[in-house]
């Protein structure tokens, strides 16, 4: 059980991820393009002010070529896990997501 997902990001255009899943696992991102990506729980409809007030202390950059792991199971470890949480890349880029399970 899981899912992988290879998400390419339009420049200066917000895309909203569903990390959550209800099973013990694990959550891989990695920043396979060659711009940074942006990350936030919050919602900002213009991906180019993602760095502007009121957003500006509320992302996390994964810088290119960089991979993450997070562990998760139903009741904690989750990035995610009642929310969506929102990719931004000023010039574009592409990310792999997989959901382990």
């Amino acid at each position: 059980m899981g899912r992988i997902q290879r998400i390419t990001l339009a420049a200066e255009v917000g895309n909203s991820i569903d990390l959550g899943a209800g099973f013990t696992g694990k959550i891989l991102l990695q920043n396979i393009g060659s711009n940074d990506v942006l990350v936030s729980y919050i919602k900002n409809p213009d991906g180019s002010a993602v760095t502007a007030a009121p957003y500006a202390n509320s992302y996390y950059t994964i810088m290119s070529g960089q991979a993450y792991t997070f562990d998760m199971t139903p009741s904690t470890g989750y990035v995610a896990q009642d929310q969506q949480m929102y990719f931004y890349s000023v010039s574009g880029t592409t990310i792999e997501v997989w959901i382990t399970g």
